[in-house]
């Protein structure tokens, strides 16, 4: 006799049986992936549990999030959505946030206008000048944090 995934003994015929299937892979966020029959359709989103009050919804890149007390039952929280659903549907309709890549040559809003950010190698601080934001490199050509990047490097790249 063979162990199957959990340790049970397992046949030699039930193991043929066993056939492989495409899982989807899970995401990176937490929280169980659940669906909800609404009157637009199908929606996918992720339930959270939590220490909280309130039901709270929420919309990003990823999809639809929505965290809930620990208490509340499924059914609460599918009503909810029904409720919240062209709120929902409006924000997965909208443009979504893309992330700012700081690199050479990116345009950027500043003050009103368009700027497109440029490296100085070898020099250290921030100019802007013509229309262009530059950034001063290392010696090395190494990338710099500077206060308003958010913490990512200014590269070259």
């Amino acid at each position: 006799m063979d162990r199957g995934a959990h340790g049970r003994a397992m046949s030699r015929a039930l193991r043929q049986l066993q056939l492989p299937f495409d899982i989807p892979p899970q995401s990176e966020k937490p929280g169980r992936a659940r669906q909800v029959q609404l009157a637009g359709g199908i929606l996918a989103y992720r339930l959270l549990r939590a220490r909280r009050r309130t039901i709270g919804l929420f919309v990003d890149a990823e999809g639809v999030e929505v965290r809930a007390p620990r208490d509340a039952t499924v059914g609460d929280i599918e009503a909810f959505i029904r409720n919240k659903e062209p709120w929902v549907r409006k924000r997965l309709a909208g443009p979504r946030r893309i992330p700012f890549v700081w690199q050479a040559g990116a345009k950027l809003p500043w003050l009103g206008r368009m700027v497109t950010l440029a490296l100085r190698h070898g020099e250290i601080g921030v100019w802007l000048s013509q229309g262009e934001l530059e950034f001063g490199l290392d010696a090395q050509g190494g990338a710099q944090v500077f206060p308003g990047t958010r913490g990512r490097p200014v590269t070259g790249a």
